[in-house]
């Protein structure tokens, strides 16, 4: 074998191995990052519940009520198969915009499609705790609106509570009939919102509370009053509060926040430009891909030319295969061990978040370690073969 030839087959060789590891890393990508399958399995792993109670209560700055982060928990605990096969199905439709399959991506009705569905948020209002509220707001209304005849009372805020109560599964009822158009209004579907919760019938209920106890312990200035002209009194000052409180509470801009449908819509916007400009690296990384299979391909042929005799060939190409291999295992091993822990070497505290990243990282180079061993075994087959037809011409 002349120089030249040497020559050539070194740089071909070592164009080869290129390919081949770049072609590695390109499988390791297509088959976790790239693959929506590869993340809904990673999402079934996800201990949900407390993850979102880490996200939700346990990190600093993070200014959600309780009541609400409680029944948001409790919402993913009991919900939790249903809430992952619909993040699921919107992960295909990312993937599938992401991948070219789709040629548009509307975010905000995908997640009124996915996550903020009729079924989850009524769900989320069963497990909301709303008598803490309602005692407020009625606490709120008595201080302003009713005389002063009737907030004398000691067991007021008993009568309250338990006014609340009674009127907690009518209240939750109204909440499901207009949380649906709030959904509509944060995902572009309304332009406005607009949602009333009738106040009427708890208010009702409080008067005749109030009414047991007004004439069962009547004000000093109706003692020898009789029993009916104690009732007719107290309609008096009851009708004075009624007329005067808001019979119903209204779920608008003011009450969601100036700025709760801007952050959102801005939040919608800066995911649908991330999105886009995934899906402009997935185009550059398929080309890639192709480009370095085609590469593999056409560099083995032309070193099968080269050679001209198949023991060469094969004994060539399996050094390369094989050092290749050896190379993108030790790498994929090293990485798996190393990259996890810098990512999270912060974070002194183990959590569920922590703990299924940390899984979801690593398996991102299975791929890797199964395509080292692979090449490793293709190159070994092939020196093996070479060794047994040498070996035949000898004899």
């Amino acid at each position: 074998m002349n120089t030249f030839k040497i020559i050539v087959l070194v740089i071909l060789s070592v164009l080869l191995f290129i390919s081949l590891g770049v072609l590695a890393g390109g499988i390791a990508i297509d088959r976790t990052i790239l693959n929506a399958r590869f993340i809904n399995v990673g999402i079934e792993k996800i201990d949900l519940p407390a993850v979102i109670e880490e996200m939700i209560i346990s990190e600093p700055g993070v200014e959600i009520p309780i009541d609400i982060g409680n029944a948001l928990i409790k919402v993913a605990a009991s919900s939790e198969g249903e809430i992952k096969t619909r993040i699921g199905r919107a992960v295909n439709e990312l993937y599938d915009y992401i991948k070219g399959e789709e040629n548009q991506l509307n975010l905000a009705d995908l997640l009124r499609r996915s996550i903020l569905v009729d079924e989850i948020l009524y769900a989320f209002i069963d497990e909301l705790n709303i008598i803490s509220p309602l005692q407020e707001i009625s606490q709120e209304m008595i201080d302003k609106y009713a005389p002063g005849e009737l907030k004398v009372f000691a067991d007021l805020p008993s009568i309250i509570e338990k006014t609340v109560q009674g009127n907690e599964l009518l209240v939750k009822n109204q909440l499901k009939n207009v949380i649906g158009g709030i959904a509509e209004y944060l995902t572009g579907g309304q332009d406005s919102s607009s949602a009333k919760i009738d106040m009427s019938p708890l208010i009702d209920d409080l008067g005749q509370s109030l009414q047991d106890i007004f004439v069962a312990s009547p004000p000093k200035y109706l003692e020898g009053s009789n029993e009916q002209q104690v009732i007719a009194e107290f309609n008096r000052l009851f009708e004075q509060f009624a007329s005067s409180v808001p019979v119903d509470i209204d779920i608008n801009e003011e009450i969601l926040g100036s700025d709760f449908k801007t952050e959102f819509v801005q939040t919608i916007t800066d995911g649908e430009i991330f999105l886009g400009e995934a899906r402009h690296a997935a185009s550059v990384f398929k080309t890639g891909f192709i480009a370095s299979i085609a590469a593999v391909f056409v560099l083995t042929i032309i070193i099968m030319l080269v050679h001209r005799n198949t023991p060469g060939t094969l004994l060539n190409l399996g050094i390369v295969f094989a050092g290749c291999g050896l190379i993108v295992l030790a790498s994929a091993i090293i990485c798996m061990s190393l990259i996890p822990q810098q990512v999270f070497a912060p974070y002194e505290a183990q959590s569920a978040f922590t703990n299924w990243s940390l899984t979801l990282i690593r398996s991102v180079f299975d791929p890797g370690i199964i395509t080292g061993i692979v090449y490793s075994m293709m190159g070994a087959a092939m020196c093996a073969v070479c060794f047994l037809l040498r070996r035949q011409e000898r004899y």
